[in-house]
């Protein structure tokens, strides 16, 4: 059984990750709305070297173009997030993933869309997606202290944490589970929150504790 003290931590963990949704996203709509705006023209724009793929150094270089900045070992996290962990690469896959909101309808609809092919790419599209970049790289920095909080908890696990907000033993974490677990830890939650941590953790309506575990990523010890 949680504290209290850790199923304060672990709502804080929900809500920072909700809030990096929201934070993600509206640049996501922002991007969307340009006319030239294609997933896959960027990501050949990106793609220099024409390897198919963005090594954690294409990043940092990006960045800088655009007057942004983040470490090597950022960078790094950043591709092993959205990529290809055991190679640290990132591909026309991964990528589209990482700019395109997670709606299904939506994502469908963009990765229609070719864009103006009589307009190149402009600053303010390349810029849209650095903007992007920077608030997932921020986000997996702001978020660590969260888990790394949750994680040293003496009596965290992951088990008990999924079955504390799962209280019906339904083997699902839902949006009303969610929602009554953040209400009764005081958490001052905004609305669409639930649904907003529920979409970053791959666009799930339902998440079994497996994949709920790997997501959170916050049993570092192992505990189960």
């Amino acid at each position: 059984m949680l504290s209290l003290s850790t199923q304060t931590k672990l709502a804080e963990l929900i809500e920072a990750i909700a809030d990096h949704e929201r934070v993600v996203r509206d640049k996501q709509e922002v991007l969307l709305s340009e006319p030239a705006f294609s997933p896959y023209r960027i990501f050949g724009a990106l793609d220099k070297h024409r390897t198919g793929y963005l090594v954690p150094l294409d990043i940092v270089d990006f960045l800088k173009e655009f007057g942004l900045f983040a470490t090597v070992q950022e960078a790094e996290q950043f591709v092993e997030s959205f990529g290809d962990k055991s190679k640290a690469k990132l591909c026309s896959e991964d990528f589209v993933k990482l700019v395109l909101p997670r709606n299904p309808s939506t994502r469908s609809i963009m990765l229609k869309r070719e864009g103006d092919l009589s307009r190149p790419l402009s600053k303010e599209v390349m810029f849209g997606v650095a903007k992007i970049v920077q608030a997932e790289i921020d986000g997996l920095n702001r978020l660590r202290k969260y888990r790394d909080a949750l994680s040293i908890s003496h009596d965290y696990s992951t088990s008990d944490a999924f079955s504390i907000i799962d209280k019906y033993n339904s083997g699902y974490i839902t949006s009303p589970g969610l929602n009554s677990f953040l209400a009764q830890n005081a958490v001052h939650t905004k609305p669409g929150t639930s649904s907003l941590f529920i979409e970053r953790l791959d666009n799930c309506l339902l998440y079994t504790s497996d994949a709920a575990d790997d997501s959170l990523r916050v049993d570092l010890g192992g505990r189960r």
